[in-house]
């Protein structure tokens, strides 16, 4: 009788720590992912303010 709430604990020491491991690379990689997806907004709006600078000297160029 002794040895099924100790292998009832175990088992449940073991999911939680697997629950805890799964949670923690769960915020690794959403932090890295928001991170990623961050800079390549900031990037892309880098990108199109240049693209919309260009056009609009090369407009300004034409009319001129």
């Amino acid at each position: 009788m002794t040895l099924v709430p100790l292998s009832s604990s175990s088992s449940y020491s073991s999911s939680s720590s697997f629950f805890f491991f799964f949670l923690f690379y769960f915020f690794f990689f959403s932090f890295f992912f928001s991170l990623s997806l961050s800079l390549s907004l900031f990037f892309s709006f880098f990108f199109f303010e240049s693209l919309v600078i260009h056009i609009f000297f090369l407009i300004v160029g034409c009319l001129s």
